[in-house]
């Protein structure tokens, strides 16, 4: 899905899932399937999250009262190419606020209208995306590792592959560690967990973990 970031008066970056890993393969996997098998493009189609707050250092976990709906509405013509329309609850907006995206799979890449890459299922260990957050200290480099994960959510254990970023700073002399992004998609299914945090909130971050979805 989309990764949409925003700056009001803090950074928001997509982090490390903390959902369990389970029995991780070794063996690449399969590089026939189109992309859209791992975010299943049909008018109809929703997902919805649970969301949890996560504290890194104690492993505590808090789920929040409200859950997150993505949901396909639409299909839409741009620049000669044809999109599928998404729209989403915001990040912890408590359903106040929906973001609108549009994607279509490319030859397996799943793009946007600004040609963001935003997940592959034939292309690994390449960086797809590379995003740079200046004037804010910060970039993220986003690539698909050639390995199968299992991730334990509400909704059951997928098999995924990991749009993974590599977060970091830009600045100079920065101590701030490196950490990583898990966006895992699961064949026939979709996005199966997504997790963000604040940068003035070190060691606390926000989960969506995949409850319940229909697909037509």
């Amino acid at each position: 899905m989309k990764i949409k970031i925003l700056f009001p008066l803090i950074l928001i970056i997509f982090v490390t899932s903390t959902c369990k890993k389970e029995n991780q393969k070794n063996s690449a996997p399969n590089t026939s399937t189109e992309a859209s098998s791992y975010f299943p493009l049909e008018i109809g189609n929703f997902w919805y999250y649970d969301l949890y707050k996560v504290v890194d250092s104690s492993g505590l976990e808090e789920q929040l009262n409200y859950s997150d709906t993505v949901r396909i509405i639409g299909e839409e013509m741009i620049d000669g190419n044809n999109y599928f329309v998404i729209e989403q609850d915001s990040w912890l907006t408590q359903n106040n606020r929906k973001d609108t995206l549009f994607y279509r799979d490319s030859s397996s890449y799943l793009v946007t209208p600004e040609g963001n890459i935003v997940f592959s299922s034939v292309e690994f260990n390449s960086i797809l995306r590379l995003v740079d957050y200046d004037p804010a200290p910060w970039a993220v480099e986003y690539t698909v590792p050639d390995t199968i994960e299992n991730h334990t959510v509400p909704a059951g254990t997928f098999e995924c592959l990991n749009y993974r970023g590599r977060v970091y700073s830009t600045t100079p002399n920065n101590n701030y560690p490196e950490r990583f992004v898990h966006n895992c998609y699961s064949e026939d299914v979709g996005v199966v967990f997504q997790s963000i945090f604040f940068v003035s909130q070190y060691g606390v971050q926000y989960e969506r973990r995949l409850a319940d979805y229909h697909l037509e």
